[in-house]
């Protein structure tokens, strides 16, 4: 693993870990209090999409979950990590942008949360090269 994986995989382990505290403390909390009082966020902010937070709250439960395994595979550098990385943080950037869309642009904590997702895409890019490298396959 070159210096430049090496970063990119700290700094994806470092997204991965902020994505899945913050979303396995929201996610619970939304489905604890549907209301969004806990996280004093007024139904209003759902705009009818949704009569109340719950599903959102097990949506966001569950990135929090993926994140966190993706998190522990790529510690392990299990062969699988590129995928579990994928999904993790491709699963986020849906929600972001669907976030984003439903309700619009609410809080600092959106900007918070939402803009690690695209700079651990981007650095797991290096990390998804090198796994599909042909160099690779050679030295397999």
């Amino acid at each position: 693993m070159n210096a430049k994986t090496k970063l990119s995989r700290w700094v994806v382990l470092s997204v991965l870990a902020f994505e899945a505290v913050g979303a396995l403390i929201g996610g619970p909390a939304l489905v604890a209090a549907p209301d969004g009082r806990l996280m004093k966020i007024p139904l209003e902010d759902l705009g009818g999409t949704f009569p109340d937070f719950l599903i959102p709250g097990l949506l966001l439960t569950a990135l929090g979950v993926l994140n966190a395994v993706a998190f522990g595979v790529l510690l392990r550098r299990l062969p699988s990590a590129w995928l579990w990385v994928g999904l993790a943080l491709g699963g986020f950037l849906v929600w972001f942008i669907v976030e984003l869309a439903l309700v619009g642009a609410k809080s600092w904590a959106q900007a918070a949360w939402g803009i690690p997702v695209p700079i651990g895409i981007a650095a797991a890019l290096p990390m998804l090269l090198e796994h599909f490298s042909p160099r690779r396959a050679l030295h397999a």
